[in-house]
């Protein structure tokens, strides 16, 4: 079992465990994913991330925090988290490193190591204005700048349908690959 915060967890662990599940504070979020991922194995939830009652006890094989750990309370997230994961005797890690391509340096200490990655994905202008608007900063800034979400999100939209049209009569449907540039922060839990 394993839970992630990441709305394409189709692209990352989906297919390596028989359950996943991707939790976030941003209802919008969720109902993004819901949207865009029918794989029988995924589902989601709008939750805390220094919250994770709902998650039994050492049940969890890997966790994954997307972009938003920044916005944690960290101390909280890792005692809840340092509660639900598995000891590490049961914890498969090839099962993740396929995906990722990242492993812990060292087998038998507690360790911390950073890498760097870029993950594409197919998409469109409405799926990548969607994407947008599932972002705490895009919600941040229309609370902040008293701005209508839907409104700034149809103003973007016809900008991109503009700059679109020079290369296709239908911008909506034109194929684009939405890029993020990402970093991994893999951690363990030190061994019993």
């Amino acid at each position: 079992r394993c839970w992630l915060w990441y709305w394409h967890l189709h692209q990352s662990n989906g297919s390596a465990f028989q359950t996943c599940t991707g939790l976030d504070y941003s209802a919008t979020q969720i109902a993004e994913a819901q949207s865009s991922i029918k794989e029988p194995n995924l589902s989601f939830s709008v939750g805390q991330a220094e919250n994770l009652h709902m998650i039994p006890d050492k049940s969890l094989q890997l966790l994954t925090v997307g972009t938003a750990i920044h916005y944690f309370d960290c101390k909280l997230f890792f005692k809840e988290a340092f509660e639900t994961i598995l000891q590490q005797d049961r914890y498969k890690p090839a099962l993740a490193r396929e995906d990722f391509g990242v492993e812990p340096p060292y087998k038998e200490t507690e360790s911390t190591s950073r890498h760097e990655m870029e993950m594409s994905y197919p998409s469109n202008i409405i799926s990548v204005v969607g994407y947008l608007k599932s972002l705490g900063l895009w919600q941040n800034y229309c609370k902040e700048n008293n701005v209508e979400s839907e409104k700034l999100a149809q103003q973007f939209i016809e900008k991109l349908r503009n700059i679109m049209k020079e290369v296709t009569d239908k911008p909506d449907e034109y194929p684009l690959e939405l890029c993020t540039a990402m970093y991994v922060i893999l951690s363990r839990k030190p061994l019993a």
